[in-house]
């Protein structure tokens, strides 16, 4: 899996919220009480905006079993406090660079789901380059690629 300029994002008020914005493991408990184990490849992020109303929006779950190979770059990641989760030391660079934790990124709606980058978020311009390169154009059809933001959506001041 390979996520390039996405943001991934949990809002969510109309009721109550147990898990992360995002959770990576490598195996899924079916409802007929069985596990399915698997290897994990490759789960990349690239110039990403992990974020949301709690305070630990990332979750990495490793069976011990099978291989495991996650990495963020250049991306953004909402977690508050502390972990023994030793996948979870954004100090470790095997797995994390250039991140960037509890930071705001000021989305225009995010309880009404509009992700767009609001002039005060601290993602603009913090994009690499040359992820940018990857998908120059934002999902709107901005251009991203002189100064790319993080996540989905490029700042527009005119928006």
């Amino acid at each position: 899996y390979n996520f390039v300029h996405s943001t991934i994002a949990n809002f969510w008020s109309s009721g109550f919220r147990r898990g992360p914005a995002l959770r990576i493991d490598n195996e899924i408990n079916l409802s007929t009480g069985s596990t399915l184990q698997g290897d994990l490849v490759d789960a990349s992020f690239l110039n990403c905006i992990i974020s949301g109303s709690g305070l630990k929006e990332l979750e990495l779950v490793n069976n011990g079993n099978n291989s495991f190979n996650f990495s963020f770059d250049s991306s953004m990641i909402q977690f508050e406090g502390a972990t023994d989760n030793p996948l979870l030391d954004f100090t470790n660079t095997a797995y994390y660079n250039s991140i960037f934790l509890n930071e705001n990124a000021v989305f225009k709606d995010a309880v009404q789901n509009d992700f767009r980058l609001g002039p005060d978020s601290f993602t603009i311009d913090k994009g690499q380059a040359e992820g940018a390169l990857l998908v120059p154009l934002d999902i709107l059809g901005v251009d991203r690629t002189l100064t790319p933001d993080l996540g989905a959506f490029e700042f527009d001041p005119q928006d």
